[in-house]
């Protein structure tokens, strides 16, 4: 039988715990100290980077039109969500996922705020096939 006792972590604060290993007749026979030893890092802020990446566009021949795409980000987040447009966030581990509704769909980020990388996409359904997609960086500052 195994049974722990940690406290939940509603405060994001360190926390400490035991894990406890008992037998069938109830005896304990092993436990072990668990814990966290420092708090989730805080992704509230205001973050400022750059995407960048391409449209592409299949054509009736068999060819691709390209187009280069680049621009700037400036999310600002809040208890996780994003405050200055869009929708989404930032959890508490760090992944990003923040979309901008566009006239042909979906401007979408996803990614990993601890780092400050990660990819970005967008459909393009006036063309069949076509697609955009990147890379984008950002800073928190």
């Amino acid at each position: 039988m195994v049974s722990y006792n940690v406290p939940k972590n509603d405060t994001n604060a360190s926390r400490f715990g035991t894990i406890s290993v008992a037998n069938q007749a109830g005896t304990t026979v092993a436990q072990f100290q668990i814990g966290q030893d420092a708090p989730l890092p805080n992704f509230d802020g205001e973050y400022k980077g750059t995407f960048m990446g391409f449209l592409t566009c299949p054509t009736p021949d068999g060819g691709v039109v390209t187009a280069p795409v680049n621009g700037t980000i400036d999310w600002i987040i809040a208890d996780g969500e994003i405050t200055n447009g869009g929708s989404g966030g930032i959890d508490s581990f760090g992944h990003v996922n923040i979309s901008y509704p566009t006239p042909i769909g979906d401007l979408t980020f996803t990614g990993d705020a601890a780092t400050g990388l990660g990819l970005w996409t967008l459909p393009l359904p006036p063309c069949p096939g076509g697609s955009g997609s990147g890379t984008w960086n950002a800073t928190k500052q």
